[in-house]
């Protein structure tokens, strides 16, 4: 089992983050966390990369609906490649509340969004690593390469850059099981994990022929650091 820590993004400094990483680095954490909240998750991953060495990065989650798949994968491939291949790309829907009330957009269509924001993300890594024309069209999202592309490739830090999606409802799990390298839990308990979450992931491993050895599985919990209550 691997454990990690997410950082308290609410009321807390910018300038504290690199300090939060680096001590989850160095107390053995195997991997930090930071979240959209107010904050851009992906400079808080950037900054924290300079002062961490070996502790993986990840997003957990970054909201999806508020920004491109191009502007995300190239956001997360920063952060993969200031740390030297460390970053998590963990995404998910983001509140409805919040969608509507900030970002001008909405929650519909979830499952079949979140599906195609992951070809999209995988495709804008691939065509800014080689430069291969390519063409999606997508009933929510759309990538088409550009005849002429004068300022070449991207640097990466490496082949492949994980994508956890979070998921609760059935579908998603499905979804995650599916198409993504990693499913993301809130608060998921050892009876949900075992009625719930593995049934409905090893649906979408067996529609697309994968095994169970081909995603991780990861929850949010809260847990206690004080005795005093």
């Amino acid at each position: 089992m691997k454990l990690g820590v997410s950082m308290p993004i609410l009321g807390t400094s910018i300038h504290n983050f690199p300090e939060f990483a680096q001590a989850a680095d160095e107390a053995g954490f195997d991997s930090v966390w930071s979240y959209e909240f107010y904050r851009d998750p992906f400079m808080i991953l950037g900054r924290a990369a300079a002062t961490t060495e070996r502790i993986s990065l990840g997003t957990g989650l970054a909201a999806a609906l508020v920004r491109s798949p191009f502007a995300a994968a190239n956001a997360i491939a920063d952060v993969d490649e200031l740390s030297g291949g460390r970053a998590i790309f963990g995404i998910g829907v983001g509140s409805p509340e919040f969608l509507q009330a900030w970002h001008s957009t909405d929650a519909s269509a979830p499952v079949s969004r979140m599906r195609e924001y992951i070809d999209v993300a995988r495709i804008t890594w691939e065509y800014l690593r080689a430069q291969e024309p390519v063409s999606y069209s997508g009933k929510h999202y759309r990538f088409e390469s550009m005849p002429f592309n004068p300022w070449g490739p991207r640097e990466f830090a490496r082949d492949h850059i994980p994508i956890m999606l979070a998921a609760t409802g059935p579908k998603m799990v499905g979804l995650a099981g599916e198409t993504a390298d990693g499913l993301l839990g809130y608060s998921y308990t050892p009876k949900v994990i075992e009625e719930d979450v593995l049934p409905n992931r090893q649906v979408g491993l067996d529609r697309a022929g994968r095994q169970r050895s081909d995603i991780e599985l990861a929850t949010f919990v809260i847990c206690s650091v004080s005795d005093d209550a």
